[in-house]
């Protein structure tokens, strides 16, 4: 077997701890619907990438997509 087993890892529930953990602050179906899309979009990056990209260029993706939908969800 594969000893670094990240489909194992990377389930909803502990997705949704870790928002939890970090200070997210919003009802449990947002916070469900964002721990999917973490969940896809980790999907997307390491099982299809698609064109390689710097991890510079990967850091502005996120900034553009990711962080506006957290923030909302952060410490108040």
């Amino acid at each position: 077997g594969d000893d670094f087993d990240l489909v194992g890892l990377w389930t909803s529930e502990f997705v949704q701890d870790e928002l939890r953990r970090l200070g997210a602050r919003a009802d449990p179906d947002e916070i469900d619907r964002v721990a999917e899309l973490l969940l896809r979009l980790m999907h997307s990056l390491l099982w299809e990438p698609g064109p390689e990209r710097s991890a510079e260029d990967l850091r502005g993706v996120l900034r553009s997509w990711l962080s506006p939908l957290l923030a909302p969800m952060g410490p108040r």
